[in-house]
């Protein structure tokens, strides 16, 4: 699967996604002009559909980087995979 986000006249901050499952493989991948923030652990959205960083803090993708995520049943969280590439 693959979210493709179009950062636009500033930043775009995604504080948790919805709709894990065991093992699901998402790509996030920034196709505007403007950063994309990955928030870490943010409140801001329901704690099943939350992000964790590698970073442990936001992860922040520029334009045209991408970060693959992977659902982590045993935290109930999406799990970012290495860095942006």
């Amino acid at each position: 699967s693959m979210l493709r986000v179009t950062a636009s006249g500033g930043a775009q901050t995604i504080t948790g996604i919805q709709y894990g499952r065991p093992g699901r493989v998402l790509w996030v991948m920034n196709v505007g002009s403007d950063d994309v923030q990955l928030a870490n652990e943010s409140t801001s959205s329901d704690a099943t559909n939350r992000i964790i960083t590698h970073t442990g803090g936001t992860l922040v993708l520029s334009p045209n980087e991408s970060v693959m995520l992977i659902y982590d049943a045993a935290s109930q969280r999406w799990r970012t995979v290495g860095g942006a590439a």
